[in-house]
């Protein structure tokens, strides 16, 4: 649970970012949507750990389970990207095959260069997902792990927007359970407003540089919005003092985690 002194301590926090779940969801979304994040494509694909993949980084597993989900989404898709027509189930059995194929093609070839499968070299297959549709979906999978996220970490809601889209960014990628589980210095430096540490301890393996340094950018940046609260809390409670922060490390020292 993330630290707070006292009450009063919490009041004041959530007076000065003001939480608001709403605007969290919208900002996560176009985070998560940008190339060089999670992307967004109306078709599907294998991730760069060789997953099945759609829309903002949606992931099937190829089971029972995952082909369950799959035809679930029949509903969604077109056999065209105008999106006039609509896929049959002789289409999806004939395509989720074709992902399993191209699964066991690739099989030892993922995460060395960070790129993602495609099922041609034009990297669509003839199965579309109306791009409203993947936002709707994208939504909806946010909101649970912000749900996820105030979970593990409740006071979360009093902290920096940028820094709530960068814990939010981790839990996305990897799942709570393995925040919890793995990312043990992250998650102090979480409960105790350090979002400098927060930045050097979100390092996961195998994810691309882009990524890495638009998430270290977040929490740099939610860095200097806690010492503006700092500073703030420090003048409103008097007496007028001038604190003397220690200055932030540079970007490219924060691109080096020994965690993970």
């Amino acid at each position: 649970m993330l630290k707070a002194s006292n009450q009063n301590d919490i009041n004041l926090r959530d007076t000065y970012f003001a939480w608001n779940p709403l605007s969290l969801a919208y900002e996560m979304y176009d985070f998560l949507k940008q190339p060089d994040i999670e992307n967004s494509e109306n078709f599907f694909y294998l991730d760069s750990n060789g997953k099945i993949t759609f829309g903002i980084g949606e992931m099937i597993p190829n089971s029972a389970a995952g082909k369950k989900k799959f035809d679930g989404l029949q509903k969604y898709l077109y056999s065209d990207s105008s999106y006039s027509t609509p896929a049959t189930h002789q289409q999806m059995n004939e395509l989720w095959e074709s992902l399993g194929k191209l699964q066991d093609e690739n099989r030892g070839k993922y995460q060395h260069n960070n790129a993602n499968f495609y099922l041609n070299k034009e990297g669509k297959k003839a199965l579309y997902m109306d791009n409203n549709k993947i936002r709707e979906l994208a939504m909806v999978a946010i909101n649970k792990k912000i749900q996820d996220m105030i979970r593990m970490f409740p006071n979360i809601k009093y902290s920096p927007l940028s820094a709530q889209i960068g814990v939010l960014d981790l839990i996305y990628n990897v799942g709570a359970w393995k925040v919890r589980s793995q990312f043990h210095w992250f998650c102090q430096a979480v409960e105790e407003y350090d979002w400098a540490a927060a930045g050097i301890h979100s390092h996961r393996k195998h994810m691309p540089l882009a990524r890495h340094i638009a998430v270290v950018r977040l929490f740099m940046k939610a860095a200097l919005e806690e010492r503006d609260f700092e500073l703030y809390e420090a003048f409103r409670n008097g007496p007028r003092i001038y604190i003397a922060a220690p200055p932030l490390a540079p970007i490219d020292l924060l691109c080096v985690s020994q965690e993970n």
